[in-house]
């Protein structure tokens, strides 16, 4: 077994936290700006980059059941296993919910 994620699940991953980055970003500042050609886009741009999110989640997903992570090693708590599971599966949550909202 491979003791490392392969490759496209860390650009995935990497990916995905740009572009919740640039979401916080884009979303704290649109609400300032005053109506019309530009916030209109701005919210677009959101919009469009939000749905980008919630497809690559999806994908993620499929990807995740495809290629599981690899196994942690032997000197890891079995409390730190569980707490970060529990994490992981807090941050798909708020992936999939935040654009449904």
């Amino acid at each position: 077994m491979n003791d490392r994620y392969p490759l496209l699940s860390i650009f995935l991953h990497w990916i995905t936290a740009l572009l919740i980055i640039a979401l916080f970003v884009i979303g704290w500042s649109m609400v300032d700006l005053p109506r019309g050609p530009e916030r209109s886009a701005t919210f677009a741009l959101h919009k469009s980059l939000g749905l980008t999110v919630f497809l690559l989640s999806i994908f993620r997903i499929f990807w995740r059941l495809r290629f599981p992570a690899p196994p942690y090693g032997e000197d890891v708590a079995r409390w730190k296993i569980r707490v970060g599971r529990i994490v992981h599966a807090l941050f798909y949550v708020a992936l999939f919910l935040q654009p449904l909202s």
